[in-house]
Parts: structure tokens; C-alpha cells; sequence
């Protein structure tokens, strides 16, 4: 499923992060690098969670975990000299929301990719697709 202007698709968190993270600048022109990463357009990734209802005790911890990574990436250089801006939308475990929240990030925000953080993914899956 791709769409936006990077080519993204609907991943989950821990095959984003883990596989986002590899791409993460670990050279010593990382500096160097750090200082064009604000010259360039932000790339931006929406985190679709259901960080509060009743199963929200099993994904707390990962949009913090998304967060301090887009921090250490943007700090470090960004993604080929893109600072990292994570848009975190609570769907609350309910479907409605979670469509919605899909629809503003493709539609408004312009994301290049959603991390499946949601527990009713069903409901927007199709819509990114």
C-alpha cells in the first residue's frame, strides 16, 4: 500500500521502527549532516494508536518509544537530511475515530507512511490501501 510523496505504506510499529532505525545516519558526518536536515521538508509519519480504551495497556509504550526515536533520527541527521515528525492520533479502540484519524493524516497531514498502532486497524486499512 504506498502513497504521499516517500512512497510509505501502512507498517507495523515494530517493522517501522526497527527497520527505520537501520537507515539512521551512523557515520562521523553526522554533524554535517544534522545542520541540512532543517533545510530540508520534514518527513512525516502518523502513528494511529489505541492509547486510551480497554486495550491500551498493550500498546502504551510504543508511541513514546516512536517518539524518542524520531528525536534521536531528527537530531542525528534525519532520513537523508529529512527531520523525522511523528502526528500521533488516539483512536480510543473505536473504529469511527480511527477512519477519521487516518483520513487527516492522509488527507490533511500528507504523511509518507502510518504506523499500525491501532487495535481496529480494520477499519482504515482499506482506506490507505
Amino acid at each position: 500500500m504506498m502513497f504521499g510523496r516517500f512512497g510509505a505504506g501502512v507498517l507495523g510499529a515494530t517493522i517501522i521502527t526497527a527497520g527505520l532505525l537501520v537507515v539512521g545516519p551512523t557515520t562521523e558526518a553526522t554533524a554535517a549532516t544534522a545542520a541540512t536536515a532543517a533545510s530540508k521538508a520534514p518527513l512525516v509519519i502518523g502513528d494511529i494508536c489505541s492509547c486510551t480504551g480497554p486495550e491500551a495497556s498493550s500498546v502504551a509504550q510504543t508511541t513514546p518509544t516512536i517518539e524518542a526515536w524520531a528525536k534521536y533520527v531528527s537530531a542525528h541527521g534525519g532520513i537523508q537530511g529529512h527531520p523525522v515528525t511523528i502526528i500521533v492520533k488516539d483512536d480510543g479502540y473505536n473504529p469511527t475515530t480511527s477512519l477519521a484519524a487516518a483520513q487527516t493524516l492522509v488527507g490533511s497531514d500528507h504523511v509518507a507512511a502510518i504506523i499500525d498502532n491501532s487495535d481496529v486497524d480494520t477499519s482504515w486499512g482499506p482506506y490507505v490501501k
